[in-house]
């Protein structure tokens, strides 16, 4: 989070909530995360995240209020090359005008062979 101190975090049962970290008993449940969302980091306002979905391709960025759990859409992540199996990290700016991100990829070979007995 942009404020010291305080940080989001997923629990065992993949529950969101943000927390103090001086304070073990005050934690609030973080609205409109999923337990599939990857975060990628805070906005500069405090009380929004940008989002990934793991494992996904084409994968959507999106912006979630984690204090009323409106979500929506930044940018689609649709890598154009070849065997792309899902976006591993992302990084956005904190005002999500610029982003990069990594991907895994599986590229295999097929050779034939011809007149072979």
């Amino acid at each position: 989070s942009p404020e010291p101190g305080r940080v989001l975090f997923q629990d065992a049962n993949l529950a969101w909530y943000v927390a103090a970290l001086d304070s073990a008993a005050a934690r609030t449940p973080a609205l409109g995360l999923t337990e599939n969302d990857q975060v990628a980091r805070w906005d500069s306002d405090g009380r929004t995240v940008y989002v990934i979905l793991r494992n996904h391709v084409p994968n959507p960025v999106e912006a979630v209020d984690v204090v009323t759990g409106k979500r929506r859409s930044v940018t689609l992540l649709d890598p154009k090359m070849p065997g792309v199996l899902y976006i591993r990290s992302i990084a956005v700016t904190p005002d999500a005008s610029a982003y990069a991100y990594g991907a895994l990829t599986y590229i295999s070979r097929l050779y034939t062979m011809e007149g072979a007995r």
